[in-house]
């Protein structure tokens, strides 16, 4: 239902979470649609039928704009720039487009917690895509100023999370937080845009 505009259960944001898995499917070599024609055409129509929809669908909640849908798409480009065969440069600038259309990193509420976190997973595949030296670098100091020991929201002195004010947050904001910063990590590791050490250590220690 593309008219659907709900805060919570979004309906069309299955249509990038189906592309997204058709992507890893495709661009997958053990997968029986590795590099399947068919498949690729499948989801090149995802991409257009949602271009070329008007009105464009809406949600009342801010987070599938700036983190669901730009996520769902950048993990399909990036699959998609791993095939043998991928889409259009100009196809390919289009969904771009449609990563950016969220709230910006450094403006509430994507600039704290588990927020920015989410944020900057497809900011750093869009820096990649694009090759942006400065958008990346903008990522990773963010990301980094992110890990702290604060009495504020994030991680508490006793290794405990905080958020939504002084909330204890372990499993979901908290879970989110750590497991996306410690891929963050991962995916900056033996780079320029590491992160240092002693952030490491808070995050290692949490």
């Amino acid at each position: 239902d593309y008219q659907d505009t709900s805060q919570t259960n979004w309906n069309p944001r299955y249509h990038f979470a189906r592309m997204a898995t058709f992507a890893k499917a495709y661009s997958n070599l053990k997968s029986q649609y590795y590099n399947s024609p068919l498949l690729l055409t499948s989801i090149t129509s995802l991409m257009h039928y949602w271009l070329e929809k008007n009105p464009i669908p809406s949600s009342t909640n801010w987070y599938y704009y700036t983190i669901s849908l730009p996520n769902d798409i950048g993990n399909t480009l990036i699959c998609l720039r791993n095939s043998p065969t991928g889409i259009s440069s100009s196809l390919e600038q289009q969904m771009l487009l449609w990563m950016t259309q969220g709230v910006p990193i450094d403006t509430t509420p994507s600039n704290e917690g588990s927020n920015l976190i989410d944020v900057a997973m497809h900011y750093i595949i869009r820096a990649s895509l694009t090759e942006s030296e400065s958008l990346m670098s903008q990522t990773a100091n963010r990301v980094s100023r992110a890990i702290i020991v604060t009495e504020g929201e994030g991680i508490q002195a006793d290794h405990s999370f905080k958020t939504h004010g002084s909330q204890l947050y372990m499993y979901g904001y908290g879970s989110a937080f750590i497991n996306g910063v410690t891929s963050i990590i991962q995916f900056l590791q033996n780079t320029s845009y590491g992160i240092d050490a002693s952030k490491i250590a808070i995050v290692s220690n949490f």
